[in-house]
C-alpha cells in the first residue's frame, strides 16, 4: 500500500512538472500526459472496487463461518451452554447477570405462554453466547490452559477438551480466511503499484520524446568455420543468441548482424552505432 501512494505521489508531481514545462506550444504532449492522468485516475478507480470485491467476499465468508459456529454450538446441551457463558464472563471479570433470563418471577411458573417465551428466549441467548465464545481467541487460550493443567481423568478436562476441540476447528478456518484475505490484499497492492509504476514510466517517456536506439558495445569477435563467438557488453555470444534483446543473426570475421523488433543491422568491432546491412554481408 506504501509503495502504491508513493508511485500515486510521484506521478502526481511529475504530471503537474510536465504541464508547467510544456507551455501553450506543445498541446500534444500535454493531451498525451493527460490521458496518463486519466489512466491513473480509472486505476484508483479500479483498485477501489477490486478492495470492496475483497471485503464483500471476506465478509460473506466470515458470516458462513458464524453459523458454522451456531450449529456448532446448539450441539452442546443447553446446561454445557450455560455453565460456560457463567465461567467465560466471571473469567472476565464481567458481571453475570442475563436480565430477565435468570430473574425468577411467580408470573414465569404460572403463565405456560410466558414460561415457553422466557425459555425460547433463554435458548437464543446462550447459543449467541456459545457461537461467540467459539470464535473468541482469548477463550480458547483459557481452555487450552485448563485442559494442559487439568488431570484428564476429571469431569473439567473431558467438558474443556470438547469446547476446546470445537474452538480449534472453527478458529483454524477463520485464520485461513484471514489469510487469503491479506493475501489477495497484498496481491492487489503489488498490481496496482506495478501499474502506477508503467504509467509514471510512460509519461517521462512522453517528456523525453523519442530517443535513439541502444546498440550494443562489440568488443572482440572470434571466429571460427564451425562455432564462431563474440564479446557483446561484455558476454559471450553465439549466433542465435540473444543479448540485452537484441538478437545475434550472424557473426562476421570484423563484423556482427544484429536484429531488434524486425529493424536489422550490421556493428563492426568497437562500434557503438549500427549500419544498414548490405548486399552480401
Amino acid at each position: 500500500m506504501k509503495r502504491a501512494t508513493l508511485f500515486l505521489s510521484v506521478a502526481i508531481v511529475i504530471i503537474a512538472n510536465c504541464q508547467a514545462a510544456a507551455g501553450p506550444t506543445k498541446p500534444l504532449i500535454i493531451q498525451r500526459v493527460d490521458n496518463q492522468q486519466q489512466r491513473l485516475q480509472d486505476l484508483e478507480r479500479l483498485v477501489l472496487m477490486k478492495r470492496q470485491c475483497i471485503e464483500h467476499w471476506y465478509a460473506n465468508r466470515l458470516e458462513e463461518l458464524r453459523e458454522s459456529a451456531a450449529e456448532r454450538a446448539e450441539k452442546f446441551e443447553k446446561s454445557t451452554r450455560m455453565v460456560w457463558t457463567e465461567f467465560m464472563n466471571e473469567s472476565k471479570q464481567v458481571p453475570y447477570e442475563d436480565g430477565y433470563i435468570s430473574r425468577t418471577h411467580p408470573t414465569f411458573v404460572t403463565d405456560r405462554r410466558m414460561y415457553k417465551l422466557r425459555a425460547a428466549l433463554s435458548d437464543r441467548y446462550f447459543l449467541d453466547t456459545t457461537r461467540n465464545l467459539l470464535l473468541d481467541r482469548e477463550a480458547r487460550k483459557l481452555l487450552a490452559d485448563i485442559v494442559g493443567t487439568t488431570p484428564k481423568d476429571s469431569v473439567l478436562w473431558r467438558e474443556a477438551h470438547k469446547m476446546l476441540t470445537a474452538m480449534e476447528e472453527l478458529q483454524s478456518q477463520a485464520a485461513r480466511l484471514e489469510n487469503r484475505r491479506m493475501f489477495f490484499v497484498a496481491e492487489l497492492e503489488l498490481w496496482e503499484a506495478d501499474c502506477k509504476e508503467n504509467v509514471i514510466k510512460a509519461i517521462r517517456d512522453i517528456m523525453d520524446g523519442p530517443t535513439k536506439p541502444k546498440y550494443p558495445m562489440v568488443s572482440a569477435i572470434s571466429f571460427g568455420r564451425k562455432d564462431p563467438a563474440a564479446m557483446v557488453d561484455g558476454k559471450l555470444v553465439h549466433e542465435g543468441n540473444t543479448v540485452n534483446d537484441v538478437k545475434v543473426v550472424k557473426i562476421h570475421r570484423d563484423k556482427i548482424e544484429f536484429e531488434k523488433n524486425g529493424k536489422h543491422w550490421v556493428q563492426a568491432i568497437g562500434q557503438t552505432t549500427g549500419s544498414a546491412r548490405t548486399q552480401g554481408v
